[in-house]
């Protein structure tokens, strides 16, 4: 039904080069599964992983093979070699977003799993070997390189023995023997020259340059520099084209999408002038908050300067009444005194001075004497 029938047109595109349109035929295969409730098929999720591996989506790459992975054991079906290739998947997509460790166990289980299945392990060996030199340690990854040439080789796979040839070259001039990593970066050029594979060729040119440059070969290095320079333009204009083609084929759709695009930017003006009015609201209310509570702070402070004013005021007054009246006490204190000293040396009969005054005034006089002495 529909369901096939969408994978099979995803294969299809895929074969062509048409990453994004065989994604969009498997969602559709995936909206008819969802529609009909069937379980998750692994083997429709590996896909997905895999194209999205391919157009660089990194993190939706492992999301949908890592369900993969749950489907295929789920549902009990084995499916060994399947798996092998969704570790890899995985490996390479843990290498794109740096995640070293998880990449190299990922490489290593596909490595392992192939071998148990009795398949193939040559493109995980590469991978491997890749993420190792990626890493600075060409040391282990040139082993593994050399493994994986001789696996492709065995299998007649041209294009990967020229990536494999290349990778070889880029780790032997790591390890500062690079007349060996020239001679491999030539083996390389001749099986690229073949397979015309023009990506992966742009990949080892910046390499293999920068060998030719350290061994002091420059006339070599500036014919490599020109072919690499071709080579990227040549592909460019094929992409150029590629995308014209596919402009000219839905010209109708974009006519529509233009318009609803259009529509949708009228309605974010609309939005974005009501935001501005919100926000400038906002801040008029926010303003006259700070005013008011700027005023209310103000007339607090002025009343409490006023009674503390008042407070002092009345303080000092209560302060000089005390004044008054100790000194008034002072006063009476003293003219009591008096009163009582000229009682206690005075008859009260006859207003002479009595015996007390007497012997007060023998014993300042006898005190006075003493002083002389």
């Amino acid at each position: 039904g529909d369901y096939r029938a969408w994978q099979v047109i995803s294969v299809a595109e895929m074969r062509q080069g048409r990453i994004s349109d065989a994604i969009e035929s498997l969602h559709s295969a995936e909206r008819v599964s969802i529609a009909m409730k069937m379980p998750d098929d692994a083997m429709l999720l590996s896909n997905f992983g895999s194209l999205y591996l391919l157009e660089g989506q990194w993190q939706k790459s492992i999301d949908y093979t890592q369900r993969a992975l749950k489907a295929n054991h789920i549902g009990g079906r084995p499916m060994q070699v399947e798996r092998a290739r969704m570790f890899d998947n995985l490996g390479s997509a843990y290498s794109q977003i740096g995640d070293f460790k998880l990449a190299k166990a990922y490489f290593i289980s596909a490595i392992k799993l192939s071998r148990q299945t009795g398949q193939s392990c040559s493109y995980p060996l590469n991978n491997l070997g890749e993420l190792l030199r990626k890493h600075a340690m060409a040391n282990e990854a040139l082993p593994i390189f050399r493994k994986a040439l001789a696996l492709f080789q065995k299998e007649g796979d041209l294009p990967a023995q020229a990536v494999a040839w290349a990778n070889i070259g880029a780790s032997l001039a790591a390890l500062g023997q690079r007349e060996a990593g020239a001679k491999a970066f030539d083996q390389s050029q001749l099986l690229f020259a073949k397979t015309h594979d023009s990506e992966e060729h742009l990949k080892m040119y910046p390499d293999m340059i920068a060998n030719l440059r350290a061994l002091h070969r420059y006339r070599e290095a500036v014919q490599v520099m020109q072919a690499y320079k071709d080579a990227s333009d040549q592909r460019n204009s094929e992409q150029s084209r590629i995308r014209i083609a596919k402009l000219e084929s839905v010209i109708d759709l974009e006519h529509q999408q233009r318009k609803l695009a259009e529509a949708e930017q009228e309605h974010l003006k609309q939005r974005n002038t009501i935001e501005r009015f919100k926000t400038r609201n906002r801040q008029q209310r926010q303003w006259i908050g700070g005013m008011v509570a700027s005023l209310l702070a103000l007339l607090l402070f002025a009343v409490l300067a006023y009674r503390q004013g008042r407070l002092r005021q009345r303080l000092y007054r209560q302060l000089e009444q005390s004044h008054a009246e100790l000194a008034e006490q002072r006063q009476s204190l003293a003219d009591l005194n008096a009163e009582i000293t000229h009682q206690s040396e005075q008859d009260a009969l006859t207003g002479l001075c009595n015996r007390r005054y007497g012997q007060a005034w023998l014993e300042r006089k006898m005190l006075a004497r003493a002083n002389d002495f």
